[in-house]
């Protein structure tokens, strides 16, 4: 080894999101909603009734209260609403114009396509976060 390549490990920052807390417990008088996390059960506060939160614990992304499951279920009845609609509209345009509907069509499959993108899209969103309750002392 040349003198230029010494040994830089002391000069590397630490990690951005710091060390893992597994071990670390809260005080339990500490003032504020507290929240169990449903990967590793580790407590932490949470200030806010509703949110995506990531554990200060195990890293994992979790979710406060029903934040996720109102937004996945919306998400996934606006699909469903797109789709039936999509549907609907190709069916009377396929009635009403016989032979020029191919942009029509296009219009209307790129809308079901959007559709069945948002549902796919809420239960991605139901599927990979879980949700955590209050915890009352």
């Amino acid at each position: 080894m040349d003198e230029n390549s010494k040994d830089l490990s002391h000069r590397m920052t630490p990690d951005v999101s710091g060390p893992k807390l597994i071990k670390t417990e809260y005080p339990k008088n500490t003032p504020g909603p507290t929240y169990a996390c449903p990967y590793c059960e580790g407590r932490f506060l949470y200030h806010r009734p509703f949110g995506l939160v990531e554990c200060p614990f195990c890293h994992k992304p979790i979710s406060i209260g029903h934040y996720i499951r109102i937004r996945a279920l919306s998400q996934m009845f606006i699909g469903l609403f797109a789709v039936l609609t999509s549907i609907s509209l190709a069916t009377v345009i396929m009635t009403v114009f016989n032979e020029s509907s191919h942009v029509y069509l296009f219009a209307v499959g790129g809308f079901a396509l959007l559709g069945l993108f948002l549902m796919l899209r809420g239960v991605y969103l139901q599927s990979k976060y879980r949700e955590t309750e209050r915890i009352e002392f």
